[in-house]
């Protein structure tokens, strides 16, 4: 007696084969999504570290300086070596609460030519595209020193700053905006 094949395993062998194509694509996608997070936060760090190196050179500009004279500017367009703000150009105050100016759309905000220059490097060679901003922002004082039975020597004085970095990826993504409080003593 002979029976006949209905087809049952040609059946049950495409379904299996349907089984492990489905599997091997959750596998691709799974490992695609793994890649996109480690590409990430590759690049997280990569704009993190820019911004630090912008903000490193920024405290290095500021303790260079060795008397009273900062450099302090309406704007960053005519600064040399390190632009140095009021403090009125980087926050506003109301109600007795402050907010900083770049709150709303900081991409914007630190790409206009007032707000900040470009961190090209201590060499000026920075391969970081778009180049990190920086500034330095002039908000406070010790007053005018004292010197007590020392005269005719010179009064040591303390400025106060915020030095504020800024730097994003590729089409802006991953930004990172970092600051410093940074004392700048000098003999006045």
């Amino acid at each position: 007696m002979k029976r006949r094949q209905v087809g049952a395993v040609l059946l049950v062998a495409l379904l299996m084969l349907l089984m492990l194509t489905l599997l091997a694509m959750t596998g691709m996608r799974a490992a695609q999504l793994e890649f996109r997070l480690v590409g990430n936060g590759s690049e997280q760090r990569r704009v993190f570290n820019a911004a630090e190196s912008a903000l490193r050179e920024g405290e290095r500009r500021l303790a260079q300086m060795t008397g009273p004279e900062d450099g302090r500017g309406e704007d960053c367009r005519a600064a040399q070596a390190l632009c140095v703000l009021q403090v009125e150009q980087v926050r506003d105050v109301h109600d007795e609460r402050w907010r900083w100016l770049w709150q709303g759309d900081p991409q914007r905000w630190w790409a206009a030519p007032g707000n900040a220059r470009d961190y090209r490097g201590s060499d000026g060679l920075t391969r970081f595209e778009p180049a990190p901003r920086l500034h330095a922002a002039y908000f406070a004082s010790d007053g005018e020193g004292l010197n007590l039975g020392n005269l005719g020597e010179a009064i040591p004085r303390t400025d106060f700053y915020y030095v504020d970095a800024y730097a994003s990826g590729d089409a802006g993504r991953a930004p990172v905006i970092l600051q410093v409080v940074y004392a700048r003593r000098y003999a006045n």
